[in-house]
């Protein structure tokens, strides 16, 4: 050429590395690069080796494809200028040999990284390989490069597709390429898989989710560098050169296209007034070049100032074109040039209700699939339609998020680089979508799709219309069919109504009727009995009576008493269930000097003003009447668990290691759901700070930590002794304290792995605590079972909260709970708190004995205080004298009569709490809403069922307790140690338990006093007659 325009110019001698050669845009691009700037020196290609090709073969397989005809014509000597270079995005460092890095090091001046996996689905390991790694690296080689004028990066308008609005600018990642590169290369590949969800977050695919990443790779690698971005929205086929209408790949738009002309696709999900945002692939590779022109211009106007520019390269503001009028043009130049190949004519819709199109899809796809398929077993032959159906119906989905929204973008910086491109480069490098014409694009595109993807070429035109007319008529025949066996359908279900109607007043009902009122005078006399005056009486004495014996006797103190003896005890979690009867029954039993009660400020109240809330609780009832002078042995301690060192003060942190002889070590979360990192800080870091403030202690005589019975879960035996921690807690606490919280929640299940929650997994560890680091010290661990209310003392049947056992004698009693996933033959293993708490008292004297007696040789004890072995219990006992007391002593407050099912087999269960929860919470809350009121009930059922599958593990396994320690412990114990500390299980009386144990939590959870007992039974047996009413008033 005599002359060259400035786009020409700029590319004339330039050495040039394209990434992603072998694809769509990458193919256009090199062909374009070498026919329409002749000038220029050099194009490096990086290309993989593949399918048993070596890097030649695959070069000239690249330059056999059609659209290279023009420059082999117009350039014949064009190949000297191509070099292959071997290598690969999905390696590090692009796979590149050290020689070839140094030829791409000392030649190179200009880079477009083009290469990607574009797979929506593909997996995020490999898509953050391919879109995030591999521009890092390529922007590292790139800084090393002296020559370097420009590096382009190729994204998608739709990297940012979280936003409506997108603008030309670099948006925040979710999360960093740093830590999500660490990640693809660290984790094992199903973790990384599983957790890909939630590393996603808003983002539809792993495509658009790494491309904006990849964004932030450019923004923060390339600073200082002359690099820019194209965002490019879809991309189908060429309008003009090199060939017309040329694309060779399914994605997108070009699929819908191509599957609603052969016949295949009848409907897809999606918004028709949306628009496409389609662009054609050579105007989005000559703004492309153009790009890189602009770049390197503004970069050397000012190289220090110079931000990554951004360009959107998308036709919604300069040629909008919604799905609607996309699918029309199709349709309409379509039918003109129908392919020999297509299956049947074409019938296609677009759905906006999502509704609409699943039942689209499964009349216009699956039946016919099903149909075809049928037919082609019959003949002997292998079924194939649903396995098509099956890949469309995932392509339909991968787009349907582009497809029913839409988005604001903002182009500036394109309209900017055609102001600046002169005449002859608007010409050369046509780009300009304002001057593009979307009737004479459509003329062309579906012959494009017809002969270059279809590979259906136009000399067969002439027979594809002749099948095209037969599969008219054979269309409209089926439309016939179809429309006369639904007004059949219609006709007969008219019928089937009609006839039921006209029978009901001779039918319906009566055996239904029969059943039922037998069923209901059966429940009324059993569960109701009428004799239950006696039980009623115990019932209000036991929970009224408040035992006013005075357990300490100052001048005859027993064994363990006499160990209490002006000790100054430490209690963590004494705000908590366990806590309160601890501190009670310590100031109530023991003569103890003073006790230091860790408390946090919560709600705005101080430690004194939480402390005072605390004793207000019934249960300190009787200690005030026995010890009026208590809160002079009280001392209040300001700190938090969940904070590190416990969250002490140094004054406070002082006093305690100068004055503290024994520790209870109580404080825990015990929400089965709580958050990993949460868990960790209370149950794991506090106990390990915990202990390291006792080590300084002087004066420690006991420590006790309070674990669970179900610490070891995953054995199946379980013995008293500390086995090896699932997780070294050191790793553990580093984890929870680097990785954010939402990353951690995602991985929670993969550390937690066979434990069933993050309670008994964090109580696992902090057992391996002590063990560690408690070495040396008076320690013991103590591991009760499932703890519930008192048995007798401080007063019977005290309990505040729903956690276990507890909750489900609470929300069946009030009628919600109806069926619940559970073995009725496997061990109940609950534990009276007040008898639980005795036997901590206990322990930690035997604690302080056997250290005493062994020294240098002492064995940390573990202490499992449960009931299998002493006074057994399962779930079907547990369920009967539930409802066996709950009926002496029904609330006004329960909304259905006493009905709970134990369902050993999950898939009965699941059936079950269908038809018995939500069914009658979705009919319960369609009839508050009705009557104007707020509705409740499936939001409360929800929160039952996420009860249910919580305590669901400890429902359904047996466990093989040893509690050798327990048993030595309570040999050892005197008389009257017995009595005043009786934590004997083999004395429980569980038939004389229950007397208090469910009207209790009646009186202490629902708030419902003892006195209302006949007003809940009249409110209970209307619930249980109303339905038989019901019937008896229709007939």
């Amino acid at each position: 050429m005599d002359s060259q325009s400035p786009v020409q110019a700029f590319y004339s001698g330039a050495s040039v590395f394209v990434t992603g050669a072998t694809g769509f845009l990458g193919r256009i691009l090199v062909e374009k690069l070498l026919r329409s700037c002749p000038d220029i020196a050099c194009v490096y290609l990086l290309i993989r080796n593949k399918k048993g090709k070596d890097l030649q073969a695959r070069t000239e397989d690249i330059f056999e494809d059609v659209v290279f005809d023009r420059l082999k014509k117009e350039r014949p000597k064009f190949r000297h200028k191509v070099v292959a270079v071997a290598g690969d995005c999905a390696l590090p460092n692009l796979g590149l040999s050290e020689q070839d890095t140094k030829i791409l090091l000392q030649e190179v001046s200009m880079i477009f990284h083009v290469a990607a996996t574009v797979r929506f689905d593909e997996k995020l390991k490999t898509a953050t390989a391919v879109n995030v790694r591999a521009p890092r690296d390529l922007l590292r080689l790139a800084r090393q490069m002296p020559k370097l004028k420009v590096m382009m990066h190729v994204s998608t308008a739709y990297s940012n597709c979280d936003n409506d609005v997108i603008e030309e600018r670099i948006y925040p990642s979710s999360i960093g390429y740093k830590e999500l590169i660490m990640m693809a290369e660290r984790l094992p590949d199903k973790i990384f898989e599983d957790i890909t969800p939630r590393i996603l977050d808003r983002h539809p695919n792993t495509y658009a989710f790494t491309k904006q990443v990849a964004e932030n790779v450019v923004g923060e690698e390339g600073r200082g560098l002359p690099v820019g971005i194209i965002r490019p929205s879809i991309v189908v086929s060429t309008y003009k050169e090199p060939i017309v209408a040329w694309i060779n790949n399914m994605y997108g738009a070009t699929g819908v296209s191509a599957g609603a002309g052969l016949g295949f696709l009848r409907a897809l999900y999606c918004d028709p007034d949306c628009n496409a945002n389609i662009v054609p692939v050579d105007m989005c590779v000559n703004s492309l070049i153009a790009a890189a022109w602009e770049v390197a211009e503004e970069y050397e106007k000012d190289k220090t100032r110079y931000h990554t520019r951004i360009y959107n390269y998308e036709s919604s503001n300069d040629k909008p074109l919604n799905w609607k009028e996309f699918m029309d043009a199709s349709r309409n130049h379509g039918m003109l040039t129908p392919s020999s190949k297509a299956v049947w004519y074409y019938s296609f819709g677009l759905y906006k209700s999502y509704a609409m199109y699943l039942m689209a899809i499964f009349i216009l796809h699956v039946i016919p699939a099903l149909l075809v398929d049928a037919a082609l077993m019959c003949a002997g032959k292998s079924p194939k339609m649903m396995k098509i159906y099956a890949k469309i119906h995932k392509f339909s989905t991968v787009i349907s998020y582009f497809c029913t929204r839409q988005w604001v973008f903002k182009s500036e910086n394109v309209r900017r680089l055609l102001a600046k491109m002169s005449n002859d480069d608007k010409a050369t490098f046509f780009c300009d979508l304002r001057e593009l014409d979307w009737d004479l694009f459509f003329q062309h595109y579906l012959r494009g799709v017809r002969v270059y993807l279809v590979h259906d070429p136009m000399d067969t035109l002439p027979e594809a219309m002749r099948k095209w007319n037969r599969l008219y008529w054979a269309h409209q025949a089926i439309k016939v069919v179809a429309g006369f066996l639904l007004l059949r359908i219609l006709w007969s279900l008219l019928l089937f109504i009609y006839n039921k109607t006209w029978r009901e007043d001779h039918k319906l009902h009566k055996p239904s009727h029969f059943i039922y009122c037998v069923l209901h005078q059966l429940l009324l006399k059993s569960l109701i009995p009428c004799t239950l005056r006696s039980s009623e009486s115990l019932i209000v004495h036991r929970l009224s009576h408040v035992d006013d014996r005075i357990d300490l006797d100052e001048a005859n103190l027993t064994p363990i008493q006499d160990f209490y003896k002006d000790a100054k005890v430490f209690v963590t979690g004494c705000t908590g269930f366990l806590g309160r009867i601890l501190v009670d029954k310590l100031l109530r039993s023991c003569p103890v000097s003073t006790l230091y009660l860790l408390v946090r400020e919560k709600k705005g109240k101080n430690v004194d003003a939480r402390l005072d809330e605390l004793f207000d609780d019934v249960v300190f009832r009787r200690m005030k009447k026995a010890r009026p002078d208590y809160r002079k042995r009280v001392v209040a301690v300001s700190g938090d668990c969940s904070l590190p060192d416990l969250g002490l003060g140094a004054q406070d942190k002082k006093m305690l290691v100068d004055e503290v002889t024994l520790v209870f070590h109580i404080a825990a979360t015990v929400r089965f759901d709580e958050t990993l990192k949460r868990a960790t800080a209370i149950n794991v870091q506090a106990t390990k700070d915990m202990v390291m403030l006792a080590k300084q202690m002087t004066r420690l005589k006991a420590f006790l930590h309070v674990s669970t019975a179900f610490a070891n879960c995953i054995d199946d035996v379980i013995e008293e002794k500390v086995y090896p921690m699932a997780m070294h807690y050191k790793h553990l606490t580093q984890i929870t304290q680097v990785v954010d919280d939402r990353l951690l929640e995602t991985l929670t299940p993969y550390f937690v792995e066979k434990y069933p929650n993050t309670y008994v997994y964090t109580k696992q560890i902090a057992e391996g605590v002590i063990n560690e680091e408690a070495q040396g010290l008076p320690v013991g661990i103590y591991r009760p079972a499932i703890v519930i209310s008192t048995y007798k003392e401080p007063i019977p049947g005290w309990i505040n909260n729903i956690y276990g056992a507890t909750g489900v004698v609470f929300g069946s009693g009030m009628g919600m709970l109806r069926v619940l996933y559970c073995d009725g033959d496997a061990d109940a293993n609950m534990v009276p708190v007040d008898m639980c708490i005795n036997g901590l008292i206990a322990s930690a004297w035997d604690v302080a004995q056997r250290f005493q007696e062994t020294k240098s040789d002492f064995q940390i004890p573990v202490y499992n205080y449960e009931t299998t072995n002493d006074k057994r219990i399962d779930w079907n006992v547990f369920r009967e004298l539930s409802g066996k007391y709950g009926l002496y002593a029904p609330s006004e407050l329960c909304v259905w009569t006493y009905c709970i099912y134990l369902i050993k087999s999950y898939p009965l269960y699941v059936f079950l709490s269908f038809f018995m929860h939500m069914i009658p919470g979705v009919l319960m809350d369609a009839y508050l809403v009705i009557n104007g009121r707020k509705p409740r009930l499936v939001k409360t059922y929800k929160k039952i069922h996420s009860f249910s599958s919580v305590i669901a593990y400890f429902c359904t396994r047996c466990f093989d307790f040893r509690s050798a320690n327990v048993q030595l412990m309570v040999g050892k114990m005197s008389d009257r140690d017995a009595e005043v500390f009786f934590c004997d299980l083999k004395r429980l009386d569980w038939e004389d338990f229950y007397v208090t144990y469910v009207p209790g939590a009646r009186v202490y959870l629902a708030k419902d006093p003892i006195d209302t007992i006949e007003a809940g039974k009249r409110h209970y047996r209307r619930r249980v007659s109303r339905n038989g009413k019901l019937y008896e008033r229709k007939h």
